[in-house]
């Protein structure tokens, strides 16, 4: 009877669910995450729309607060907090349900405010559906009919930029780039480039001095 349990558990703990929390906790256990979205924004050509790009018709992003998501979404499945030094970032994350595809939905805030939020979709999708979404996308904020996902991002005049990230799962970002949070991570990174440099230097130094 023991080990009939034994095994349920260990079912339920091997379970994607199960580790899902433990997964976005090791993803955001530093700024690297950050660091990689940015790079791949500022990688992007730019189509410039006359639309508000935000998670709520018409509200931008320094609008929206934790109250505003809470009352949309209701308790999150699971939130986490970032601490750094001047850096505190509260993530909210939720399960959901958009068009019949089960979406998983991350919403970031920095001194209280919407920053970056980003949707996964979890289905297997194939390569048609994956196109429908990037085409209702593209018709949504973008008339270019060029528009090329793999090569362009959409950006509003509030400088929140749209990147679509189509690799094992299809991921849609939705990042303010003017916002102080990416600012101040720029800075943090520019500071860890330095430091990386001084103890490479220090090192060298020493190797030339001591061989």
């Amino acid at each position: 009877m023991i080990n009939i349990f034994r095994n349920i558990f260990k079912k339920i703990k091997n379970s994607s669910s199960y580790y899902y929390p433990e997964q976005l906790v090791e993803h955001y256990k530093d700024l690297s995450e950050y660091y990689r979205i940015i790079a791949m924004l500022e990688a992007k050509t730019v189509l410039h729309t006359n639309a508000v790009l935000a998670i709520f018709d018409k509200i931008i992003f320094d609008k929206i607060t934790k109250k505003t998501i809470l009352k949309k979404y209701g308790k999150p499945q699971f939130k986490y907090k970032i601490q750094e030094k001047y850096l505190q970032i509260e993530i909210l994350f939720y399960k959901i349900n958009i068009g019949g595809y089960r979406v998983k939905l991350e919403l970031h805030m920095y001194e209280r405010k919407l920053f970056y939020y980003n949707y996964t979709f979890t289905n297997n999708l194939n390569n048609q559906q994956r196109q429908e979404i990037i085409k209702i996308i593209q018709e949504k904020y973008s008339q270019d009919s060029l528009f090329d996902a793999s090569k362009q991002d959409i950006i509003d005049e509030n400088h929140t930029q749209i990147h679509i990230e189509n690799s094992l799962e299809l991921k849609i970002h939705y990042l303010n780039t003017m916002n102080n949070a990416v600012q101040v991570m720029n800075i943090y990174k520019k500071n860890q480039e330095n430091e990386k440099h001084k103890k490479k230097k220090k090192k060298r130094a020493e190797l030339l001095k001591r061989l």
